[in-house]
């Protein structure tokens, strides 16, 4: 009686790990709306007593996609942690959004940025900075990006922006904005993008013509508007008021 012998295993190349890879997802495409019911249905990680006592509720608690980091902190007793996590949480877009109707398609995944959180200084190393905190706010940017906390991570970028910090997320560099480069910006101009007219619903939330001319980057202060985050949009608006201010200071002791 003859005996049948399994193949030996073999590492896969990388043509071969490609066409398993694009079959795999081809699956997963087919049986995505089957595998969110049996996520729907599975049964809720309970909420600990501790979140509640620092201002989580149940009804956020159950619009909150990911627990990991709240759990975690909550066994920890990071209390200060998880308060500003809560908060942060309460104005987020997809808490406020309503909820999505059973059965609808599911969004499409947003790009994953990469792994690696570390920055690196570039240019004239001359200028004083303080480097920790850069790399420690381009850090939390970085983490904020990863937990698709867009508006988040804009705020950071905004206020390294007011520090005089220049960030370029292709190649993972920063660098001290200095009177060159400020120079070679002015030779090579952009083109003129057609100015956003400030919407009346921002001066009601308390920013001012002069304030909003400042603010260099406006994408995500009227999409929040657009949105209809008006707690979120008034304390964006305060933070840039004082970088601003900051940043004229700044200026006036430089001359």
């Amino acid at each position: 009686m003859s005996t049948r012998r399994s193949a030996p295993l073999r590492a896969l190349s990388e043509s071969e790990y490609l066409v398993e890879q694009s079959k795999a997802r081809s699956w997963y495409a087919r049986h995505a709306s089957v595998l969110a019911e049996i996520v729907a249905d599975a049964p809720e990680t309970e909420m600990p007593a501790i979140l509640a006592e620092w201002g989580c509720d149940t009804e956020l608690w159950s619009k909150v996609r990911s627990k990991r980091i709240l759990l975690e902190w909550a066994r920890d007793g990071k209390e200060a942690e998880a308060r500003e996590r809560i908060e942060m949480l309460k104005n987020a877009p997809s808490v406020l959004a309503p909820p999505k109707e059973k059965g609808a398609a599911p969004l499409p995944k947003p790009k994953r940025e990469s792994s690696s959180l570390e920055y690196t200084r570039e240019g004239d190393l001359k200028p004083e900075v303080d480097v920790e905190k850069v790399d420690g706010m381009l850090r939390e940017r970085m983490q904020h990006k990863l937990k698709r906390d867009f508006d988040a991570a804009d705020a950071i970028r905004e206020e390294l922006t007011g520090m005089g910090i220049d960030i370029f997320d292709k190649r993972k560099t920063w660098r001290v904005r200095t009177e060159r480069s400020k120079a070679r910006a002015k030779k090579a101009p952009r083109a003129p993008s057609a100015p956003v007219e400030m919407p009346a619903k921002l001066a009601e939330l308390g920013c001012d013509a002069a304030l909003y001319d400042a603010i260099h980057s406006k994408d995500a202060l009227l999409k929040l508007v657009e949105q209809g985050n008006d707690e979120y949009a008034r304390r964006r608006i305060e933070r840039m008021r004082e970088l601003t201010a900051a940043a004229a200071a700044a200026a006036g002791d430089a001359e």
